[in-house]
């Protein structure tokens, strides 16, 4: 039994940060490597990735800054704050801010327990995590509580004897630098512009779907302003909070100012509702239909859950605002 805890501790030692992600770990990497040439560092999934330009933003502030998307598809809570916490641990990082996407945590159940793409970051702290968010869900919960239970416990196992795992890095390779890094180099990967390079034909259901029936994205509008009417009766994941205040702790230890991002067309009440928990000089809401209408027409959407390319203009040009807002007000405070 010792013998074979010391071959899984050695195993775990060699493996890379973020292995089972891909596309993340191969900017960890970069950005490990460039954090000296960057200002700002954006993370999260692909709202993130998909419809933030840093080029569009650095030119809108005009500041002198440089930024890079650190987004990639899929990496949800509490991957993306893994992320961040590792870079801030970095003695060679010289950002000065780190913009977060608040999500919904992942999902551990059914087919995504099959891949270590859902299981990988499981360590035990993040098995306590995540057992405590489902130990404090709702009453009215409990199907949901006892699902999330099991399936992060099964995770955590799986991420431990690192069940399959050779097999898993054999199907784990980045499909292509250029689809990470994006057009420009700077992390952003527009989905139109993926389509032109055909990567996937995924891409062209989803659109088709949108074509077939544009009430989705009305549908979308009306799912989240019934989020925000009802917004006093969310729950509160204090978990989930924790986590996010004591990233923003750690920046703030470390002279790195961490904001929090909730984009556009969100099917999560439970993100608005970590979001709205969180101390307002940092949050960025882009989300509410009442403030950006925009967001919600089909002529800016990509499908029911993502926006096109003058979509991700117009939402790239208001994070660019809300962040001159923010900096202005930071200046008046004595």
């Amino acid at each position: 039994m010792g013998l074979v805890a010391g071959i899984l501790i050695v195993v775990h030692m060699a493996l890379p940060p973020f292995w089972g992600n891909p596309g993340l770990s191969e900017k960890v990497s970069f950005v490990k490597r460039n954090g000296h040439a960057y200002d700002r560092l954006f993370l999260g999934s692909s709202h993130i990735y998909r419809q933030l330009s840093p080029a569009l933003f650095d030119s809108a502030l005009h500041d002198g800054s440089r930024s890079f998307n650190m987004g990639y598809a899929a990496t949800f809570s509490p991957e993306a704050e893994l992320a961040c916490g590792y870079l801030l641990a970095q003695p060679a990082l010289a950002v000065k801010e780190m913009y977060v996407e608040v999500s919904p945590f992942m999902e551990f159940k059914g087919k995504n327990l099959s891949s270590a793409r859902a299981w990988y970051m499981v360590s035990p702290t993040v098995w306590w995590l995540l057992f405590n968010h489902a130990r404090e869900l709702g009453i009215g919960s409990d199907q949901n509580r006892w699902t999330l239970m099991k399936g992060v416990s099964e995770a955590c196992v799986k991420a431990g004897l690192t069940l399959g795992l050779f097999d898993q890095l054999s199907k784990l390779e980045v499909r292509s630098s250029a689809l990470v890094f994006g057009p420009r180099g700077d992390g952003f990967m527009p989905l139109e512009e993926e389509m032109r390079l055909s990567f996937t034909n995924d891409l062209d259901r989803r659109v088709t779907e949108l074509e077939r029936d544009n009430l989705l994205i009305q549908q979308r509008m009306e799912q989240v302003r019934g989020y925000y009417s009802s917004m006093a009766d969310l729950h509160v994941s204090k978990p989930h909070l924790d986590m996010l205040m004591h990233l923003m702790e750690l920046g703030d230890r470390k002279g790195v100012k961490v904001y929090f991002i909730l984009p556009p067309l969100i099917s999560s009440p439970e993100a608005l509702a970590v979001f709205m928990a969180l101390p307002e000089e940092r949050r960025i809401d882009l989300c509410d239909p009442a403030r950006y209408p925009e967001f919600y027409l089909f002529e800016n959407a990509f499908d029911k859950g993502h926006l096109n390319d003058r979509g991700s203009r117009l939402f790239t040009a208001a994070l660019a605002n809300e962040v001159k807002r923010m900096h202005a007000a930071g200046e008046r405070q004595p």
